[in-house]
This record gives structure tokens, sequence and C-alpha cells, in this order.
């Protein structure tokens, strides 16, 4: 189910409704505000760990100290590799396929046990994060398509 909503080829990926919904909110000249930020929101979430734009977050609303995104271990520039790199290891290095990404699984587990633990535990955290963005996604369509009533959210 994580994979039909990830994966931007499959018929009911986050996507393709994006899409979806995006014409349907121009065609009746309805602005797109709230899907632009779900769009960003998704982006953001694939390409950065949700450890480090919470961080990042809290700093510039000044809850917590300027630079502490930057310095921690969540940083772009300080991780294995980015969510949606992790996702794509695990999709078709293990799970779905032993394709491509084989060879990245293998070296995981080429290192201590520990280590390779914590990569596939950190790509399970991933999807769990991206699969909460689709839940609250799947609301916005429920919503949109009068499927959903306000008073059952």
């Amino acid at each position: 189910m994580f994979r039909q909503c990830y994966s931007p080829d499959e018929n009911a990926s986050f996507k393709r409704i994006h899409d979806l919904l995006g014409r349907e909110a121009h065609r009746a000249g309805l602005p797109l505000e709230t899907l632009r930020a779900w769009t960003g929101a998704h982006n953001r979430m694939r390409g950065s760990h949700l450890d480090y734009l919470i961080l990042a977050r809290a700093a510039e609303l000044d809850l917590i100290r300027k630079g502490t995104a930057e310095n921690s271990g969540w940083h772009p520039d300080r991780v294995h590799m980015s969510p949606q790199q992790m996702l794509s290891t695990i999709f078709y290095g293990d799970a779905i396929h032993w394709g491509t990404q084989r060879t990245v699984v293998d070296a995981w587990d080429q290192e201590h046990y520990f280590w390779a633990m914590k990569r596939r535990f950190d790509t399970i955290r991933v999807a769990v994060q991206l699969g909460h963005l689709y839940v609250g996604f799947a609301a916005v369509v429920g919503r949109a398509t009068g499927e959903l009533a306000a008073d059952s959210i």
C-alpha cells in the first residue's frame, strides 16, 4: 500500500492524485496553495529526514538555538542516504526486488550488525513518516471529493 502512494508511476500515487486534483482545481478556478504546500512537504520529506526538517523549522521559529539543525546528525550532509535513496535501496535491493540495489543491501550486511539493522530501522521510520503524510493527504482528497465529511475527521 505504501509503495502505491509513494511511487509516482502507480495509479494511486501521491503524484498522480495530486496532479488530478490540481487539474480539477485549476479548471474550477480554485486556489492551488494548499496543494502546493502538500507537494512541498512531500518533496522535502523525500529529500531530507524529518528529524532534520523539524529541527530546521524549530530554529526558524526561535524555539531552539540557531545552528542546531545544521550541527545535527540528521543534516543532509551528514546522513548516509536521503529518505528517497533509503527507500529505493530497500525496494530494489531487498523487499520488492533483488535488483539494482542488492549490492548496497549486501554492503550494509557486511558492516557491523548494529549499523545494518539501524539502516533498516531508519528506512522503516522514513516509510512511516511518509505514510502519515499520505494519510493526511487522503483526508484532503476525501474532503475535496465529498467522500469524507468534515465532522468525521
